[in-house]
């Protein structure tokens, strides 16, 4: 594995460990705020509040909160270094392509461009790759 692959890796581990830690942090949120919709469930994340202006509201004390904490600054630096991190992988893997194989090369850096599904798959095939 190569220094790319291995930040791939280590930036997408944050990035889902940021995204864990800012849904524990909304649903003990809203656990404290114990907020029943009208149909009598219970709202266990902020989207889930029926009543658009107590959304509203809570919304805005949720913001404060995960913003005031740090936790937001964690989540979106973690999500920044993923996304540069998935882009330096995908650029790797284009680039490995011979160019003998342009047509294909082309292709796949369109797709991975417009299609997740593409993009994914090209993620999944260069990881497997043993490229030291």
């Amino acid at each position: 594995m190569n220094a790319i692959q291995k930040r791939y890796i280590n930036a997408k581990a944050k990035y889902e460990f940021a995204v864990k830690q800012e849904k524990r942090f909304e649903m003990d949120f809203m656990k404290k705020k114990n907020i029943t919709n009208d149909d009598g469930t219970k709202a266990l994340r902020v989207y889930e509040i029926d009543n658009d202006a107590l959304f509203d509201t809570v919304n805005k004390e949720y913001a404060a909160e995960v913003e005031g904490c740090g936790l937001w600054d964690k989540y979106l630096k973690a999500n920044e270094e993923y996304k540069a991190a998935e882009k330096a992988l995908v650029k790797f893997a284009l680039d490995i392509i011979p160019a003998s194989m342009k047509k294909v090369k082309e292709d796949l850096k369109r797709g991975a461009e417009t299609s997740l599904k593409i993009k994914e798959q090209l993620i999944e095939n260069i990881l497997m790759l043993d490229v030291n």
